[in-house]
């Protein structure tokens, strides 16, 4: 008897929606148990699957994300021409069976590989328990604190790099090789505390520009081809902090604000002043975004503050910004999803970072 379309179906789709429900219902059992997490997966399973990724994918010669959009959109015309087909042949409600089994097994397979590529590594043991750091929310006065200090840093280093207030930086002083710079800076300083680094991560450059800055994020880390990603687009003195983000990902971290701490550490660790200057502006838009939550007035006053040279990379940095307005918001969708992974604050955790630096300046400059 010859099998129908439903038949030929129904056994895959199945499959791999058990599969799904089993990685999720492992997910909610490892946020139990972060230990198990960090030492049986983070440290030994994931690990090896970097270095399958460093065997087969690393040397590409061309970022893998063109290919693994251009393999969904095949599969979403395939789906298409064959829900067309299988309606011509069978009754409306068949073709709906058919379609949400065809559904619901890509998503359990999008599911579970994305969980098993990666994703358990949201139920990793903290960095600040990992690091022993004293956590505390900053008041205003703890934030001016911080400002006053980076500031200082960061208009000395402007300084060395070039004296000119009123023509902003830009890619002639970055490295030629950024990401080899980066990784090699994140790897030494997540080696330093104790962490693996296993594999060549690679941190690829997107074109054309605005391909993410556009859908309102300036990188990527996708699981399913173990690639960081940042926007072509992307600022250069942007650039340096966000690549370290993406690679943070890569090596096993999920959490936003986790990723940007070992970013601005990476940069800070570097021998290059453009480089530690770039990781002190990015941390410096965190903490002036959250000194404008104690008032309009006060914000304004501390603007003041800032160097002209300074304000001049940062006017820099908004209006390059500016140029790739949202078509669609990837906002919504990012909380949505950090929620879903347990992070309860959503994208708000991304300056979470000034959280974590200050006890990590408060820990170890008593050393």
């Amino acid at each position: 008897m010859r099998k129908t379309f439903l038949d030929q179906l129904k056994r895959p789709s199945i499959f791999w929606m058990f599969l799904g429900l089993t990685a999720i219902l492992l997910r909610i059992l490892l946020g139990f148990f972060p230990t198990v997490t960090e030492y049986v997966y983070s440290r030994g399973i994931f690990s090896g699957i970097r270095w399958l990724f460093d065997l087969t994918v690393t040397n590409a010669p061309f970022p893998l994300f063109y290919l693994l959009a251009g393999a969904l959109l095949f599969y979403l015309g395939l789906s298409i021409y064959r829900f067309i087909k299988a309606f011509r042949q069978s009754t409306w409600k068949q073709s709906l069976v058919n379609f949400f089994l065809g559904l619901g097994g890509f998503l359990g397979a999008v599911i579970f590989f994305f969980l098993f590529l990666w994703g358990y590594n949201y139920s990793r043991i903290p960095v600040e328990t990992q690091l022993a750091l004293s956590l505390s929310a900053p008041d205003s006065l703890a934030l001016d604190t911080e400002f006053q200090l980076l500031l200082q840093e960061a208009y000395s280093l402007r300084q060395s790099i070039d004296q000119n207030e009123e023509i902003a930086l830009g890619e002639q002083h970055l490295p030629s090789d950024l990401e080899s710079t980066m990784r090699s800076l994140l790897v030494e300083v997540l080696q330093e505390y104790g962490y693996t680094t296993p594999g060549k991560m690679r941190g690829r450059t997107l074109l054309p520009k605005g391909i993410l800055l556009h859908f309102g994020t300036a990188g990527i880390y996708i699981p399913f081809i173990g690639e960081g990603h940042i926007d072509g687009g992307l600022h250069p003195l942007s650039q340096p902090f966000t690549l370290a983000h993406e690679l943070t990902h890569g090596y096993g971290f999920g959490a936003e604000g986790t990723c940007n701490f070992w970013a601005y550490l990476a940069c800070s660790q570097s021998q290059k002043p453009i480089i530690q200057y770039a990781g002190q502006l990015s941390y410096l838009r965190y903490l002036l975004g959250a000194m404008r939550r104690y008032g309009k007035e006060h914000y304004e006053a501390t603007k003041q503050k800032i160097p002209q040279a300074i304000l001049t990379d940062l006017t820099s940095i908004k209006q390059n910004n500016a140029k790739y307005p949202d078509w669609i918001s990837a906002a919504p969708l990012n909380d949505a999803f950090l929620k879903a992974q347990g992070v309860k604050d959503g994208i708000e955790s991304y300056s979470r970072v000034l959280v974590l630096v200050m006890a990590h300046r408060k820990k170890y400059s008593k050393n």
